[in-house]
């Protein structure tokens, strides 16, 4: 009796001051807390509590409880973060991680960084990117440009796709609602010994509200359709090697008014965004892991006007690292490595009188990094980490950080 109103007594200070609820399991005589972990603040696994940088954790749980739709739904909900986008769901969005604007906030999906090179600030929307098999979502606050390069000066944001867990399970799910909105599901999950999969799909279909009024012509909603694919599969090669290979993809179409005043055009923006990426991961020995990624994110954007060509730009980013993780004597943690990407890009018009076309061009950037996060008693963590950019264009730049946290 005592020990379950010592918990109830614990549970409610936790939900009064709005604070994450643990998680409690029994075991015998023994009380265990499963804590959270984090893999986006150091580029390896640790316990959140230990963790120097701000950090917020979206669990597919949360996300689905909450009824979250699209991943910037989610985001709204952050503290720290700051959403703005272009009209009704689909239109252009940015974020904004303590005050700097979208170019300084790097968007991940499973660790690889995704992003449009033929947007004006290099990122990619994710204004069509859906909920659908996302296992969290990890928002690290501050700057992380040592780990993660000067797309990172805000923040980093990491999605986080499910793993597929026992036996194979098949789920399927309608829905439909106000301005003929209607939404689709299916998916499939699972696992063994050696591997894990799970994939799903899923489609959108809804008649949005209008920017322009009746009395400007307006005869019509704008309609909205998103599909988005998600596949994640991951392989235990043997007791020391893992590979793992995932793939996000969305379509979208979106029926838009403008001009000035704005009126009822028949302006039509299609946009597929695809991201492909790699992993593997080997423990040479207890003390001595590297971990290799190769991605690849293409966007392509067209817009027609009156069912005329008007404009066309294609994307793509091409990532790769190299990263060694070193455990010293259970107190120290040395992460080091090689990071590469690669952005191309070109631009068709269909009046190149104003705006004339953008031949394919490329730019890459090499990078090299190192972290020493050292712990040398249950609480305390001192970080220090540099990192050097070379970039093709703009030549070579030096980043360094420094954090300490105690937790009493």
């Amino acid at each position: 009796m005592k020990r379950l109103l010592s918990c109830a007594v614990a549970l409610s200070v936790f939900m009064f001051f709005g604070l994450p609820v643990p998680i409690f399991a029994q075991e015998g005589e023994n009380v265990i807390i499963m804590e959270d972990i984090v893999v986006t603040a150091s580029r390896i696994e640790e316990t959140l509590k230990y963790s120097p940088d701000s950090v917020t954790i979206v669990t597919g749980e949360e996300i689905q409880r909450k009824g979250k739709q699209t991943v910037i739904d989610v985001l709204r909900g952050v503290p720290g973060v700051f959403i703005t986008q272009n009209g009704s769901p689909g239109g252009a969005s940015s974020i904004y991680l303590r005050g700097t604007n979208n170019a300084h906030t790097l968007i991940m999906i499973d660790g690889i960084r995704v992003g449009d090179p033929m947007s004006t600030d290099g990122k990619m929307s994710i204004a069509d990117l859906s909920t659908d098999s996302i296992e969290r979502i990890e928002i690290v606050r501050g700057a992380q440009s040592v780990l993660y390069g000067s797309d990172a000066i805000g923040g980093v944001i990491n999605i986080i796709t499910k793993k597929g867990k026992g036996k194979p399970k098949f789920y399927f799910s309608s829905e439909g609602g106000s301005f003929e909105t209607f939404r689709e599901k299916v998916g499939v999950s699972g696992s063994n010994d050696k591997i894990n999969y799970a994939a799903s799909i899923s489609r959108l279909d809804m008649k949005r509200v209008s920017m322009a009024e009746e009395d400007m012509g307006n005869t019509e909603r704008d309609y909205y359709h998103d599909t988005n694919i998600s596949t994640r599969v991951d392989g235990q090669i043997s007791d020391t090697v893992k590979m793992g290979f995932s793939l996000r993809h969305s379509e979208s179409s979106m029926d838009y008014d403008g001009g000035w005043p704005v009126s009822d055009a028949d302006n039509v923006q299609d946009t597929d965004i695809t991201t492909i990426s790699t992993n593997f991961d080997q423990d040479i020995f207890d003390w001595w892991q590297h971990i290799i990624k190769f991605g690849i994110t293409e966007t392509k954007r067209e817009d027609t006007k009156d069912d005329a060509f008007d404009s066309l730009f294609n994307g793509t980013i091409k990532v790769a690292s190299w990263q060694h993780n070193f455990f010293i004597g259970g107190i120290d943690t040395i992460t080091a490595g090689f990071d590469y990407q690669e952005e191309s890009g070109d631009n068709q018009n269909a009046n190149t009188a104003w705006y004339p076309d953008i031949p394919n061009k490329k730019v890459d950037t090499k990078s090299f990094f190192i972290q020493n996060k050292l712990t040398p008693f249950n609480g305390l963590s001192f970080t220090l980490g540099a990192r050097h950019d070379d970039h093709q264009t703009f030549g070579g730049k030096d980043t360094y950080k420094g954090a300490l946290a105690y937790l009493y």
